[in-house]
């Protein structure tokens, strides 16, 4: 019976607004009703150390985050953080100490500030955005956190050379001098320059994949950046970024990747199904009113069964015959044959510019996090998992215009692609046996009810 009432995970909406923890408390309540209908190995822990197989592996989440959802930067930025924190605990003790841990207590003076102060009106925008390049990053936080404040001249320290770490050429190569903020940071604290492009790339308004917080969260993570480059800086926004992750994104991820065919083929499925349907109870009638033997009634069942399970199946997004065959159609970005576009973005599409040719063999490996040098060229979808690059936008993408024009039925029957892993399958078996079972259901008594109303005989 349990098949009968089997819920695909509910769609999490999206709050209006900067991310918080009271929307985060939401999500996670309402994931908690889906929980039971996603595979333990489908988990997003899982998903994140690269446990599962395409259409629902870390490469298939960045996809749906940039092209359905439009919040990868979340995912970016932990993904970041998670190997950033290795990176950190793996330093000798003596450049930690240089970076001591922030504690809470010591933001309940700035929380306070931020209460008390509003964000710089419209007007000030040219302060910010063009100023800003003048201020050193303790002024910054000051900008944020006191909207009257001005910036205030710091004394000039030498900066310590830049600690080695797995992927770090990446990040100086990938984004050139003139690519760097233009403000210094005056620290000898390690990876202290690693973190300003972070800064500039993530935390500051308007940065190329800014993230999406709160006034208040934003002046606490600049002040804590002030002080320290320990991760425990980024424990103001973490919580919010990983909720939103686990809670919202991941089980719309699940629901969104059982489909197996795109919008105008299930469309069509449903239309099918409509379409067999009224043809079907059109036959009964005029059955019904001939004089023909009612037992000619029963091979309705056949076209009754198949409109039912097909319209219940392509309601939640299933081809039951490309299930038959564990396929699943290639999304619209997929069949692009060009993924070397990807990168090549108009100049305004960035606050950063980024050069796909800097550096043009380096590569993100899901189950490490950390760049290899020694592969092959990345797919799209892994480029998009390194921290930097350029908005997460994809107009400019050559896929975009030969989607549009092309054709209605060469969108129906579009190319298929193998569905791997064997979780997403298990949950694809209970919704198609459980549109099959609700098409006994409904179908065997309706034919019943036909059969048994006597001829009329009008014909």
């Amino acid at each position: 019976m349990s098949l009968l009432f089997y819920k695909r995970p509910d769609y999490v909406t999206k709050s209006d607004g900067p991310l918080n923890l009271s929307d985060c408390q939401k999500y996670v309540e309402r994931a908690a009703c889906s929980r039971a209908s996603v595979p333990d190995n489908l988990s997003f822990e899982n998903v994140m150390e690269g446990r599962t197989l395409p259409p629902m592996s870390l490469e298939d989440f960045m996809d749906y985050l940039v092209y359905i959802s439009h919040d990868a930067e979340n995912l970016q930025f932990y993904l970041w953080l998670q190997d950033y924190k290795n990176r950190f605990d793996a330093l000798p003790a003596s450049e930690k100490a240089l970076s001591p841990r922030w504690e809470a207590d010591r933001s309940a003076p700035v929380l306070n500030r931020a209460k008390a102060t509003r964000a710089p009106e419209k007007k000030d925008h040219s302060l910010e955005l063009n100023d800003m390049g003048s201020l050193g990053l303790k002024d910054m936080g000051a900008f944020y956190l006191d909207g009257n404040s001005s910036p205030t001249s710091t004394a000039s320290r030498a900066p310590s050379p830049i600690n080695s770490f797995k992927g770090h050429d990446f990040i100086v190569s990938a984004v050139s001098a003139r690519d760097e903020p233009k403000w210094e940071s005056f620290s000898i604290q390690p990876f202290r320059h690693e973190i300003s492009l972070i800064i500039s790339h993530y935390i500051q308004p308007s940065s190329p994949r800014e993230l999406n917080l709160s006034y208040r969260d934003r002046a606490l993570v600049l002040h804590t950046l002030q002080h320290t480059t320990h991760p425990s800086a980024f424990d103001p926004i973490l919580a919010v970024i990983a909720l939103t992750l686990k809670s919202q994104s991941h089980p719309n991820f699940v629901r969104w990747s059982i489909c197996n065919g795109n919008k105008p083929r299930v469309f069509a499925l449903r239309s099918l199904g409509v379409v067999v349907l009224s043809l079907s109870f059109l036959g009964a009638l005029l059955m019904i009113l001939s004089s023909r033997s009612r037992w000619w009634r029963i091979f309705l069942l056949l076209s009754v069964y198949f409109g039912i399970v097909n319209l219940i199946a392509s309601y939640k997004g299933l081809c039951v015959l490309l299930y038959r065959f564990s396929d699943r159609q290639l999304h619209p970005w997929e069949l692009d044959p060009l993924p070397a576009t990807l990168f090549h973005a108009p100049a305004s599409a960035a606050h950063i510019p980024y050069s796909p040719s800097t550096p043009s063999s380096l590569s993100y490996s899901p189950s490490s996090k950390t760049y290899d040098p020694e592969s092959a060229p990345p797919s799209p979808s892994t480029e998009r998992l390194a921290p930097f690059g350029p908005r997460n936008s994809f107009a400019h993408e050559a896929w975009v215009q030969r989607w549009r024009r092309r054709g209605v039925l060469r969108k129906i029957f579009a190319r298929t692609t193998r569905i791997r892993d064997e979780g997403l399958r298990v949950m694809q078996n209970k919704i198609v046996l459980q549109a099959e079972l609700y098409g006994v259901l409904i179908s065997v008594p309706l034919v019943v009810a036909v059969v048994a109303c006597p001829r009329g005989g009008f014909y």
